[in-house]
């Protein structure tokens, strides 16, 4: 394995390198939440992919004259199975291979120039196995690097001459030269009153990339969003950019330019026009996150410094600090943790208590001091932006001149109030009433706010981080041609996550054919043993770089233990129990407590108070779970699995594991799934591996397993051979 960061490696040197070196394997590339990913063979490219050249894949193919239809599919195939767009191309054999090829090519160029012009992020490179990918030939990669390397010196060039992308992008109304009736040019078609305008005269034959650049600029906020969004190579996207400018066709004004003052009319503040856009975009958005990214977006516009804050416990749990600089360009500065008590901040902490917004000059504040925050600013303005996932945001901004009556500050005040719940209101009408509220909100089985916060949680996590040290022995599998079944499907049990993704992607539309697949060896057969590599690979290189940037520490390991305990025991018990698909009951066993991994990966601080507190004896997790936080692991666990469209008989594994008599039609499954929880509550790692039939989980197990109709000697061979599961099974490794 070889990492490091492109400060120290720049791209061009580190694909010469490994070109170089002859290695295979990924190259997987991380900045800024982009994340581009690189097939090596020996010297050769074979493979190059990211978000970006996915998008530019499906234009070319649409560009190609490839159907709605055959599009959607691609696009619906890709979303469901996650992986690459190049991947999910040889699944539909119907494309012309002319096109396909042609596409192909140019979004493995357009990855490689996109890393290219990285200045900076993190790298990984891994030595695993890499198919080819059908109509991609694989290229010289230091061949290619050298012929783009030319490209990334014309693509900044020219951005110098468009430079500061800052600027709003307008299309040039010009007008089009018509003879006159004597022979003569006029700026105006015949007819017009009075003298010619001076209308600009322009050239009307535009290429295709132009006008379709002139036909998005109207969308773009910023010349840089336009090259952002363009589904074009980046390269052709600034040359057509360009070429529109120096033709007249295309303007790039200041984005904050100020009307003239008049003395018959008053002038209007900068902020307000862009207020009305951002109010009508939050009022139109479907989820809290959204809205609260409208009012961020228009902070960072209009204010010298914007800090964005979560808090718990009156605690400053995440701060993240927004500058602008003298040339316009934003930066941020993040703060994980940094441990600061609201209480010492009178202005923040009244915000925080009674939910009203403040706005007036800037004040000396040791939580903005703290985080060095402080900016030369004349007024500010404190905001509450409501709770999400257990935390109260706050957000403070600060404008460099004293802000007007209808200027930013207030404009930032009333979007602030669009995002108001009705927990917020209750906070603001006084402490006594918001504590009476706050007692309801525990009492209550789920709330609203609770509610809401159980869906942005669930909306952030697309795919699970597999067990790096399992990845590398189910390669080596999947490469051996003689690889049996049985083996592979071992192999891969040891890591939930990889079993969750691969019943996942094999319930996709691409590959289902309308048929459910709810175990581990029925998606392997129906993959094959191609495609499942192809889901190995993209999960063991997404798994580098997890979404939230932490990783999961000792608490997380012990979950991943019990969920892979829970799975081997369900699979015994369902075998004594003669289940049709003993998979099945391990599917649904390593599944169970997928919701605690999602609270530990959102909310660390509360998942482990919260397990400290079960392990103290003072209730069960759920019970705590639901005081804490409104919610439970298996109500997150059941709202992910119905979002991944999972068997309808795992997702009820996840939501009824402690009440099996609720689950319907699934209930002898889950209850096969309740029994190995209690197995490995009794006989796994937490144990000591030791049974002690008079524990309050002994106990439990012995009711459980006799209302299934095992007696004690059934149970004693059961607690063996699963003994034996366990230590077999590598589970530690």
């Amino acid at each position: 394995m070889f990492k490091g960061d492109l400060v120290q490696f720049a791209p061009a040197d580190l694909l010469l390198f490994l070109c170089h070196m002859g290695k295979e394997g990924v190259l997987t590339v991380r900045r800024d939440g982009e994340v581009l990913s690189l097939g090596f063979q020996r010297n050769l490219l074979v493979e190059a992919h990211g978000e970006a050249a996915d998008r530019l894949i499906l234009a070319e193919l649409e560009r190609a004259g490839v159907g709605a239809d055959i599009l959607e599919r691609l696009r619906r195939g890709r979303k469901e199975t996650g992986l690459p767009l190049p991947r999910i191309l040889e699944e539909v054999p119907s494309l012309p291979a002319p096109a396909v090829a042609a596409a192909l090519q140019t979004g493995l160029q357009e990855t490689v120039l996109r890393l290219l012009l990285l200045d900076r992020g993190e790298f990984q490179f891994n030595e695993i196995a890499v198919d080819l990918i059908p109509h991609l030939p694989p290229g010289d990669g230091q061949a290619l690097v050298m012929d783009l390397t030319r490209q990334v010196d014309e693509y900044r060039e020219l951005l110098r001459g468009l430079a500061p992308l800052e600027r709003r992008p307008v299309a040039t109304a010009c007008a089009v030269p018509v003879t006159a009736g004597n022979g003569a040019t006029s700026a105006n078609p015949p007819g017009g009153e009075g003298e010619p305008t001076a209308a600009p005269t322009c050239d009307t034959a535009l290429s295709p990339a132009e006008q379709y650049l002139l036909d998005l600029a109207g969308t773009a906020a910023t010349a840089a969003d336009l090259l952002e969004n363009a589904a074009l190579p980046r390269l052709v996207a600034a040359r057509a950019i360009r070429a529109l400018v120096d033709r007249g066709r295309l303007e790039l004004v200041a984005a904050r330019a100020a009307e003239p003052a008049s003395a018959a009319k008053p002038t209007e503040t900068t902020a307000f026009s862009p207020y009305r856009q951002a109010l009508r975009r939050l009022l139109q958005a479907d989820d809290q996150q959204r809205r609260i990214r409208e009012l961020l977006s228009f902070a960072q516009t209009h204010c010298k410094v914007t800090v964005l804050m979560a808090v718990h416990a009156g605690r400053l749990r995440r701060a993240t600090v927004y500058y602008r600089d003298p040339g316009g360009r934003l930066t941020a500065r993040d703060h994980r943790d940094p441990g600061i008590d609201l209480a010492g901040d009178q202005v923040f902490q009244r915000v925080l208590a009674h939910g009203v917004p403040f706005l007036g000059e800037v004040f000396p504040s040791p939580v903005l001091d703290a985080i060095e925050a402080e900016a030369p600013a004349a007024d500010c303005a404190v905001l509450p932006l409501g709770a999400i996932g257990g935390h109260d945001l706050l957000l403070y901004a600060a404008t460099a001149n004293h802000s007007p009556a209808v200027g930013p500050l207030a404009c930032l005040e009333l979007l602030s109030w669009q995002l108001r719940t009705p927990s917020d209101d209750a906070r603001a009408a006084g402490p006594s009433q918001a504590a009476a509220k706050a007692d309801q909100r525990q009492a209550a089985p789920a709330t609203a706010a609770a509610d809401q916060g159980l869906d942005a949680m669930v909306a952030k996590i697309k795919d699970l981080p597999p067990m790096p040290q399992v990845i590398a022995r189910i390669l080596d599998l999947l490469g051996n041609p003689d690889c049996k079944l049985a083996e592979l499907t071992a192999a891969l049990s040891q890591d939930p996550a990889l079993v969750a993704r691969l019943i996942k992607v094999s319930n996709s539309s691409l590959y289902s054919g309308g048929q459910s697949c709810g175990s581990l060896n029925q998606a392997i057969v129906r993959l094959g043993t191609r495609t499942t590599r192809s889901v190995v690979v993209a999960a063991s290189t997404r798994s580098l770089f997890p979404a939230d940037g932490s990783r999961v520490g000792l608490a997380g390991r012990t979950l991943w233990r019990h969920a892979v305990e829970t799975g081997l025991a369900a699979r015994r018990v369902a075998e004594f129990m003669r289940w049709t698909d003993p998979d099945e009951a391990f599917a649904g066993g390593v599944l169970h407590d997928l919701g605690k991994l999602i609270i530990l990966l959102n909310l660390p601080d509360e998942a482990c108070e919260i397990q400290r507190r079960c392990q103290a004896g003072e209730d069960d997790a759920g019970a705590l779970e639901r005081r804490a936080l409104g919610f439970d692991h298996t109500e997150v666990g059941e709202r992910l699995l119905q979002g991944w469209s999972m068997p309808p008989c795992l997702v009820a594994c996840a939501r009824w594991h402690h009440q099996p008599e609720a689950a319907g039609q699934h209930q002898d499954l889950v209850r096969l799934v309740g029994c190995g929880d209690l197995l490995s509550h009794c006989l796994g790692d937490g144990a000591g591996g030791v049974y002690d039939p008079e524990s309050p989980a002994g106990r439990r197990l012995a009711a459980v397993t006799e209302a299934m109709g095992l007696d004690e000697s059934a149970r004693t061979d059961l607690l063996g051979l699963l003994a034996l599961d366990l230590e077999q099974g590598d589970l530690l490794d």
